[in-house]
């Protein structure tokens, strides 16, 4: 048998066998074993790896949204440069349904959007898990069979209308509730989802800077669940600006006792480090001079990473005393990204206007002093450039890495 033989009798075989799938009983399997997982899924820990670029339009060209977004992964956009590129870092946890994210190895699980400590790009609630669930739990969600997708594989296209979405998306310009449709892909021997693609709708409603989002989740088996292994996102904006994001899990753990890291309600165990913290604290309204004690290399750092710095100066304290020189002070970064073109700033950062040169954008926030050997929360603002959050925005041409030799201003809130 000659090899067109060969690839006409697996074709067939393949076909055959995609033929045996009966959508209406797989979509119940599916369903079903979505929603026992819902049910039974235990907290489970993974770390996201984080890398994004920002492309830029070409001036000469005028705007305009497209009437179709590329698929995530693609190339470099037509009539476009790259702009900047950034890599981060942090921690999802799954609990009850619901995705909660922390600073790489933190302790607590506050923040329900990765925007809320990352800068730059654009974030969505539902990369995690919640798609998979809402999907399948949503009375309102329409779900069709669309065709086979291989052996074994069955493609469904569903969607989601505004009205009962959970599905929020958030930038720096404004954050607001859309629908989204797509397919998924399910294996016809186990139930599994392997594969998802969602597509906002009714997004220039929410934010009418943007014109499109584009989404797709790819998962992997881990323990007795199907958990996230990779997500690109592919984000395009009215100005003509698009931003690539793909993200990395790894690690995916459930949680257990001998975890360092809290999943628990943080109120209890904040309360409690609140009243046995000291009472002294550098005084409101003082400025900190902190000498930075890292490195930082956007070669090899990322933003998640854990900084510390110390103080150049003694200050006074709320009781009058002082704080003396060289007490620590320990933040995280939250952007590290390379400019590479001229550029008034990606998207979601202050405008400037720099020659054209590479330049290293770093966004520090310090949140935390070490005083009588412990680490005290304080609340700093930076005195100079600051993003809508209050941290620290810092611009360095012509270099990749940063140390003891930067020196930086922040005042006590």
């Amino acid at each position: 048998m000659n090899w067109r033989a060969w690839l006409g009798l697996i074709a067939f075989v393949r076909i055959a066998a995609c033929a045996d799938i009966d959508p209406v009983v797989l979509l119940a399997h599916v369903r079903a074993k979505v929603v026992d997982d819902a049910k039974r899924i235990p907290r489970y820990v993974c770390r996201q790896q984080i890398e994004r670029r920002i492309y830029l339009p070409d001036t000469r060209r005028k705007p305009k949204c497209p009437t179709s977004l590329p698929e995530p992964g693609s190339d470099a956009p037509p009539g476009t440069r790259l702009s900047s590129t950034d890599r981060a870092k942090l921690d999802v946890m799954l609990s009850n349904g619901s995705e909660l994210f922390a600073w790489p190895g933190g302790r607590a699980f506050t923040a329900e959007d990765p925007g809320a400590l990352l800068v730059g790009g654009m974030s969505g609630s539902g990369d995690f898990a919640s798609f998979r669930i809402d999907i399948f739990t949503n009375p309102q969600a329409v779900i069709h069979y669309e065709a086979p997708c291989g052996a074994s594989c069955a493609r469904f296209d569903y969607e989601v209308p505004l009205a009962s979405s959970h599905y929020v998306l958030t930038t720096a310009r404004g954050s607001g509730k859309v629908g989204y449709r797509g397919t998924f892909d399910a294996d016809s021997r186990t139930a599994e989802i392997v594969r998802f693609t969602v597509n906002a709708t009714d997004v220039q409603q929410a934010i009418p800077s943007a014109c499109g989002v584009r989404t797709r989740i790819s998962y992997a088996s881990a323990d007795r669940f199907m958990m996230p292994s990779l997500t690109e996102k592919y984000v395009v904006l009215t100005d003509g600006s698009h931003l690539q994001s793909k993200t990395a899990y790894q690690g995916c753990r459930q949680y257990s006792a001998e975890s360092t890291i809290s999943f628990d309600d943080d109120s209890a165990s904040a309360a409690s480090d609140g009243a046995s913290a000291p009472t002294v604290l550098p005084a409101p309204q003082t400025t900190l001079e902190v000498r930075l004690r890292s490195k930082i290399n956007a070669d090899t750092g990322s933003a998640g990473d854990a900084i510390e710095g110390i103080l150049t100066r003694s200050v006074r304290d709320n009781r009058g005393g002082s704080i003396p020189r060289g007490t620590v002070v320990r933040g995280h970064l939250a952007q590290l990204a390379e400019q590479y073109t001229p550029t008034s700033g990606p998207p979601f950062a202050r405008p400037r206007t720099y020659p054209p040169r590479e330049v290293m954008l770093v966004t520090l926030r310090f949140d935390s002093i070490v005083l009588g050997g412990r680490e005290v929360p304080i609340t700093l603002e930076p005195e100079g450039d600051a993003d809508e959050h209050g941290r620290g925005v810092f611009y360095f041409p012509n270099t990749k890495a940063i140390g003891q030799e930067f020196v930086s201003k922040w005042r006590v809130r």
